[in-house]
This record gives C-alpha cells, sequence and structure tokens, in this order.
C-alpha cells in the first residue's frame, strides 16, 4: 500500500505545491502538510474531492495503514 505522501504527490505530478494549493483553494502551506502527512484537510468535502481526484477513497488517501495499525496498538 501507498503511504499518503506518495499518493498526493502523485496527484501532484509537475504541478507544484502552490499549483495545486490554487486547485484545492488552501495555501501551499497545508498542502505541504498534507502531502508529508503532517496533517489532513480539516473538511471532509475537500478530503472526498481530492481522494476522487486522486483516483482513490478518503481511507485510502489520508488514512494510511499505519494510523489503522498504531490505533490497533493503542486500543490493546
Amino acid at each position: 500500500m501507498s503511504t499518503v505522501r506518495e499518493k498526493i504527490v502523485k496527484l501532484r505530478g509537475e504541478k507544484s505545491q502552490a499549483d495545486m494549493a490554487k486547485i484545492y483553494e488552501t495555501s501551499q502551506q497545508n498542502w505541504f502538510n498534507w502531502e508529508n502527512g503532517v496533517s489532513r484537510p480539516r473538511d471532509y468535502s475537500l478530503m472526498e474531492k481530492i481522494a476522487n481526484d486522486a483516483g482513490g477513497t478518503v481511507s485510502e488517501i489520508f488514512f494510511a495503514a499505519t494510523d489503522k495499525e498504531n490505533l490497533s496498538a493503542i486500543l490493546t
């Protein structure tokens, strides 16, 4: 399974982070943070749009397997 970063970078392609920020009406810093797994969009509809454009689901794009593993470790 790809990491969040790989999926977001693949979606970006040859565009800059600033270009992606304009497309998704956010700041370049937000895009940087999303791309590096520091944070996620707060607006679920924006997550859906990005995931759809990337050809995946919100879970696949923004909630990596490591998140599930970390949650499992906490709960057990």
